[in-house]
């Protein structure tokens, strides 16, 4: 017949058992195959209490079955249509979970005759359930560690929807929350409430992002920074018709943000202090040293003055460009060394007949090496201002400084008359060119000088990281 035709070949298994006792006396193709086994093991003519037992049938917690929970068992014995899901632990060895509904079959009298139980395996949708809840349950340990508040916006029919994580935040209870916007507009401190309601409804047009921060006051009167971002659904049409979005109280975080920035004004106020104090006695001394030395009567007392004050200058100069860069662990030698040559020269009276050039790469160095290097430039640069040009007054500088592989080569030579041949800096008796290799030693690095066409000083050292 057509209805034997449509049970056998349906989709969703099908079993009729016979009253009183519950004896199989039917299961269609589908129903075998969720079962497990072959129709001989399944269809053998057993009653209601054996059945269950045979087919192992379990609830989702993992305890077998009574026959009359079973909704099969439940139709014969009470006459009820019910409906119940639970795992069927299959011959093959893994378990298929199954929804079944089962009715009486009655004669013209009323009576139960047999009953029949449709089932269908829900295995994937079960296991995809259950990665559901696991994710869920992820994002909810994930929201709650972080402090992550989660809602959800529907825009057409003002309905807000908050998680557990929200109710903490805003320190409302749920039974008092009206779930609508207006109800999350009255959190809003009234001084942020235009300009929250304003870029929310800018997100709803799709002029920009929803992501902005704003205050709220909390029940108790307490006021809590909160950042918000949301995405917005959109419909067919383009209009939006959802907005899904977190919060996030980051009061601390701002506390602690305006705290730096004060802290950063007081020590930026004492650096300004620290630096003008140290300027001024800088100047204090260098106007002393060249007190003295005009003053002093012997020619080469007044010398060592001048290259005193000439020392205390370059170190002068290097101070104030630590003072203005952002980064006080390192300093650029392209900022310092053209600025620092070009200073030195300009203090003696031949300065306007000296030419300087300078080809400076773009590194850093560490104020420590910098230093050094200062000073060491001064002692070389005064040398060549001193005694390159005496024959004719005037003449050119050349400065280069690269990096390279962390190697430094700093080259100063002048056109002059050119060092003695007979004085080198391991030699000399002078404290400038003694300082000198001290300097190169202090560097970790080299010195020597190289004649011809003027006299050239090759410093060459490794660069500290920076």
């Amino acid at each position: 017949t057509i209805l034997k035709a449509a049970i056998d070949n349906s989709s969703a298994g099908i079993a009729i058992a016979d009253a009183p006792d519950g004896t199989l006396r039917y299961v269609n193709d589908a129903g075998l195959l969720i079962r497990g086994g072959t129709r001989d093991t399944v269809v053998n003519g057993i009653g209601i209490d054996k059945y269950v037992a045979s087919w192992k049938l379990f609830d989702f917690d993992g305890r077998p079955l009574d026959p009359d929970e079973v909704p099969l068992a439940r139709a014969i014995k009470f006459g009820e249509t019910n409906s119940r899901s639970f795992f069927i632990r299959r011959i093959e060895g893994d378990d298929r979970a199954v929804v079944a509904n089962a009715s009486p079959i009655r004669d013209v009298e009323g009576n139960i005759v047999a009953a029949i139980v449709v089932f269908q395996d829900i295995t994937e949708q079960k296991k995809a359930e259950e990665r559901m809840r696991s994710s869920e349950e992820r994002l909810t340990l994930a929201t709650e560690a972080g402090n992550i508040g989660i809602w959800d916006w529907n825009v057409q029919n003002d309905i807000l929807v908050w998680d557990d994580s929200m109710y903490r935040l805003y320190g409302v209870r749920k039974e008092e929350f009206g779930g609508v916007y207006e109800a999350w507009s009255r959190t809003v401190l009234p001084e942020d409430r235009t300009y929250a309601d304003g870029e929310i409804q800018a997100a709803i047009r799709g002029e920009r992002e929803y992501d902005i921060e704003h205050r709220i006051v909390r029940p108790d009167g307490t006021v809590r920074v909160i950042a918000v971002s949301a995405k917005i659904l959109r419909g067919k049409d383009g209009k939006a018709k959802r907005m899904i979005g977190t919060n996030i109280d980051i009061t601390d975080r701002k506390e602690a943000e305006t705290r730096i920035v004060k802290l950063l004004s007081e020590k930026e106020t004492l650096l300004r202090e620290v630096h003008h104090r140290m300027k001024n006695n800088m100047n204090t001394i260098q106007s002393l040293l060249a007190l003295q030395a005009e003053f002093a009567h012997d020619p080469t007392v007044a010398a060592a003055l001048d290259d005193a004050r000439n020392r205390l200058r370059s170190m002068e100069i290097l101070y104030d460009k630590l003072y203005r860069v952002e980064r006080y662990d390192a300093i650029s030698a392209n900022d310092y060394l053209p600025a620092l040559v070009k200073e030195i020269v300009s203090v003696f009276p031949n300065s306007d007949l000296v030419e300087v050039t300078t080809e400076v790469g773009d590194f850093m160095l560490a104020p420590r090496q910098m230093t050094a290097v200062g000073i060491l430039v001064n002692e070389i640069v005064t040398n060549s201002m001193k005694y390159a040009f005496r024959s004719r007054g005037g003449g050119c500088i050349f400065l280069t400084a690269a990096l390279t592989e962390r190697r430094v080569r700093i080259a100063i030579r002048d056109d002059g008359v050119g060092f003695p041949s007979d004085v080198d800096i391991g030699n000399s008796k002078g404290f400038g060119m003694t300082l000198v290799g001290g300097l190169a030693k202090q560097l970790g690095g080299s010195i020597r000088i190289e004649r011809g066409q003027g006299t050239t000083f090759v410093l060459e050292f490794e660069a500290e990281k920076v």
